[in-house]
């Protein structure tokens, strides 16, 4: 594709970006030896890499007085509407996964599912433009306020849990996070939810609904939240945070997966990049790097790690505890009996999700039962 056709794109390939910034590289190495390729560079694409995006686009260098060069590196493809796979027979074409023997991706390397099969935790995390909101249930819904007291969280955290809470809840509106309206068809189990909150031992159960990133005003009812959803209902990130981050001047490059990094005097850095598609980076005879100002990590828990790790053996300082004590998300998915089987559907997407909670006396509980 040609340097000029990704302006008319939501995303350019990483075979783009490298088109267009090679003579900007070249001719910025003879004028100063200083120059850098962006200011500021962003590895994944997911909430955390959205908000920061969205937070620094647009924003004046203090410097120069321009506005900031923010690049958004994703090693997925955009998935526009109607790219998701629609059926079980789709499936294997979006599917990556390494294994315990072999730790090098198999399957498609640029495929939605990413599949880490370990020897005692197994993992699905999205490889796409977006990230974890291409293929999440989408709640927005904030952990109770006990859980901020824990010594585990930094000390800012807990001491202004109040700043914390207002500041999720104008996300979640940026977000377009919202109930299910009461105007909309009774779910089946969104009842069932309900009845079994009631049936709760100890002193009952609450029960309602949460906030998800869905227009429910499109959504179809066909339960493919987890599958990516061909209905332009979902409210993923590519269509919130990237998007305005985009229309502020970032620039959103997909196919782009980050080996390692290496430090700059001055706190700079050097990024290898290679293209996530085996097929472009065989043809590819030498690395590409960037330059960049400031780089945030924000490649999940597996991907970032990685990075580190990979930077760590070409000699990069970290921790000695990096690749240590990780925890998986803590969903329980309770079990029902006496139902349609229509009222369990699975992928569990896209319905009202019920937090059902009660105290026994030793000790509080809280199930949250995902949405169908």
């Amino acid at each position: 594709m040609p340097p000029d056709a990704a302006e008319h794109l939501f995303s350019m390939g990483l075979e783009s970006l490298m088109a267009r910034h090679e003579g900007i590289r070249v001719e910025g190495a003879k004028s100063s030896a200083e120059r850098f390729d962006c200011d500021v560079l962003i590895v994944g694409s997911g909430y955390g890499a959205a908000v920061t995006a969205d937070a620094l686009a647009g924003v004046l260098d203090g410097r120069t007085g321009q506005a900031s060069r923010v690049w958004v590196l994703e090693r997925g493809q955009h998935y526009v509407q109607g790219s998701f796979p629609a059926r079980l027979a789709e499936l294997p074409g979006h599917v990556r996964f390494t294994t315990p023997d072999n730790t090098t991706a198999q399957g498609v390397r640029t495929g939605l599912f990413d599949v880490r099969v370990g020897p005692d935790v197994c993992a699905v995390v999205a490889n796409g433009l977006g990230g974890g909101s291409l293929i999440n249930a989408g709640v927005m819904a904030m952990p109770e306020p006990q859980v901020f007291e824990q010594a585990a969280w930094p000390d800012a955290l807990r001491q202004d849990a109040a700043l914390l809470r207002e500041l999720a809840q104008g996300l979640s509106t940026r977000l377009g996070a919202q109930t299910c309206p009461p105007d909309q068809p009774r779910l089946a189990k969104h009842a069932a939810l309900e009845e079994l909150a009631g049936a709760l031992p100890g002193h009952g159960g609450t029960f309602k609904s949460l906030p998800i990133t869905v227009d429910w005003s499109s959504c179809q009812r066909c339960g493919d939240c987890a599958t990516g959803c061909n209905h332009n209902a979902k409210r993923s990130l590519d269509k919130t945070l990237l998007a305005s981050a985009r229309r502020r001047g970032a620039s959103l490059v997909t196919g782009a997966s980050v080996q390692r990094l290496e430090a700059l005097s001055g706190g700079r850095w050097r990024v290898w990049i290679e293209h996530t598609n085996p097929l472009l980076a065989a043809q590819t005879d030498q690395a590409f790097t960037v330059r960049a100002r400031r780089v945030v990590l924000a490649a999940g828990t597996f991907g970032s790690t990685e990075i580190l790790m990979r930077s760590r053996a070409h000699g990069l300082p970290t921790s000695g505890r990096l690749g240590e004590h990780f925890s998986s998300n803590g969903m329980c998915s309770p079990p029902c009996t006496g139902r349609p089987r229509r009222s369990m559907r699975w992928p569990m997407s896209t319905r009202p999700l019920a937090n059902a909670r009660w105290a026994p006396p030793s000790r509080r509980w809280s199930i949250c039962a995902r949405p169908t």
